[in-house]
C-alpha cells in the first residue's frame, strides 16, 4: 500500500466516497468489502540507512465482516461516517468525544484502535480525519504568536506552567508565529518544565521549552515538528536516565509503530542532551538518587538493544550498553539533591558546551 502525504480535504473525502461506492457494489454481489489497512507493529517498520529514519514498509492487514472481525469492521464504518461529516463541515472533535458520540464502542481503547485503522485504511495521518487527542503538552519561552483576536501574545510573560498545545496553536500560519529562540528543548516531565520556567531558563538560553508530560501525544509531536521546520533550530531532549526516558526521546526522533504515517510526518532530529548514563556517573550524586531497574526497565532495555538506530549510532549504543553493566536509573528530580537551581545551571552548561548527541 502506497503512503501519500499532503492530501487535501477534498482528496480524503474522495477516498472515503470510493470506499462507500465499493461497499455498495460488493453488497450488490452478495459480498462485504474487505478493509486493507496498514499494519501497526514494529515488524512493519523498516530503518532507512540513507536517511537514518524509520519508515513503514507498506505491509497491510485486512479486516472483514466475520464472526471475529465484526466489531472492528463495524467500528471502522462508524469512524468513516463521522470523519466524512467532520470533513464536510470542517469541524473537529476529540477522540474522547467520538467515543461518547456513539454507544457502540465499549471503551475508549476500542474507539481509538478503530480511528487508527481508518487512518491506515485511508493512508493519512489521524489529524487529517479531523479527530484529535485531548490537550496534553505545554510550552513556554521565546515564542510570540497572533491570537484569533489579532492580538500578539508573548509567551515569555506567562507563568512557569506555560500554555497548552491546542488545535488553535497547531493551526497558526508561519506568519502568525515569531521567535528569536536558538533551541527547542523538549522536557520529559512537567515538574522539571515548571522548574525551568520558574528560573526563566529561556532568558539565559534563548529557547522554546516544550513538555509532552511523558510519552508525547500527537499534538506535541506536531508542534515540535512545526517549530523545528519554521525556525530551523535544533531540538534537544532532556529526559530521565532510564530506558523509558530514552524511549521518549526516540518517540520524538522516529515516532511510533502504532501510528506509522504520523511517524513519517512528524519525526524530528532530536538530540539527547541528558540525562545520559555515562555522564550521570560523573555528577557525584548520592546513592539514594540511584534506583535499581524494575522488571519493566529491564524489558525496555532489551527492546532498546534491538533498536536499529542504536545498532548504528556508536554514541547511543555506548550509553545503553552502560545500563547492561550498571542497572540503575536516575530521575531528573534527583538533580535537586545538588540544589534546587542546579538543574537549570546543568542544562545551561550542557547547551553552551554543545554536550548532546
Amino acid at each position: 500500500m502506497d503512503i501519500e502525504l499532503g492530501l487535501t480535504r477534498e482528496e480524503i473525502l474522495n477516498r472515503i466516497h470510493e470506499i462507500f461506492q465499493a461497499f455498495l457494489s460488493d453488497l450488490a454481489n452478495g459480498e462485504f468489502t474487505k478493509f486493507y489497512t496498514l499494519k501497526r507493529s514494529t515488524s512493519a517498520m523498516m530503518f532507512d540507512n540513507q536517511t537514518n529514519t524509520i519508515v513503514h514498509g507498506g505491509d497491510t492487514k485486512f479486516i472483514q465482516m466475520t464472526l471475529s472481525g465484526a466489531r472492528k469492521y463495524t467500528g471502522m464504518w462508524l469512524v468513516l461516517q463521522i470523519a466524512q461529516q467532520l470533513l464536510l463541515q470542517d469541524k473537529t472533535i476529540t477522540q474522547r468525544e467520538l467515543y461518547y458520540i456513539n454507544p457502540f464502542f465499549s471503551n475508549q481503547q476500542e474507539a481509538d484502535e478503530c480511528i487508527l485503522d481508518v487512518a491506515g485504511l485511508l493512508c493519512v495521518p489521524r489529524e487529517c480525519l479531523n479527530i484529535v487527542g485531548a490537550v496534553k503538552g505545554y510550552f513556554n519561552g521565546c515564542i510570540t504568536y497572533q491570537e484569533r483576536s489579532g492580538q500578539w501574545t508573548d509567551c515569555r510573560l506567562d507563568g512557569p506552567t506555560g500554555r497548552p498545545i491546542t488545535q488553535d496553536i497547531l493551526r497558526l500560519r508561519d506568519d502568525q508565529i515569531t521567535s528569536d529562540a536558538q533551541y527547542i528543548i523538549v522536557i520529559e516531565k512537567d515538574g522539571i518544565f515548571n522548574r525551568l520556567g520558574e528560573d526563566q531558563f529561556f532568558h539565559n538560553i534563548p529557547s522554546i521549552l516544550v513538555t509532552g508530560r511523558g510519552f508525547p501525544d500527537l499534538a506535541t509531536r506536531v508542534f515540535v515538528k512545526k517549530l523545528s521546520e519554521r525556525f530551523q533550530i535544533p531540538v534537544l531532549c532532556l529526559c530521565d536516565c532510564n530506558p523509558f526516558g530514552l524511549s521518549i526521546l526516540l518517540s520524538y526522533k522516529f515516532g511510533s509503530a502504532r501510528m506509522p504515517i504520523d511517524s513519517i510526518c512528524y519525526a524530528v532530529d532530536a538530540k539527547w542532551i541528558g540525562l545520559r548514563p555515562l555522564e550521570a556517573m560523573l555528577l557525584e550524586l548520592p546513592d539514594v538518587a540511584k534506583k535499581p531497574f524494575s522488571k519493566h526497565d529491564k524489558s525496555r532495555l532489551q527492546w532498546l538493544l534491538q533498536h536499529p538506530y542504536l545498532k548504528i549510532d556508536s554514541a547511543y549504543h555506548a550509553e545503553v550498553e552502560h545500563w547492561t553493566q550498571y542497572a540503575y536509573k536516575i530521575e531528573l528530580e534527583a538533580l535537586h539533591t545538588k540544589g534546587f537551581g542546579y538543574i537549570t545551571q546543568y542544562l545551561k552548561d550542557q547547551v553552551l558546551s554543545h554536550n548532546y548527541i
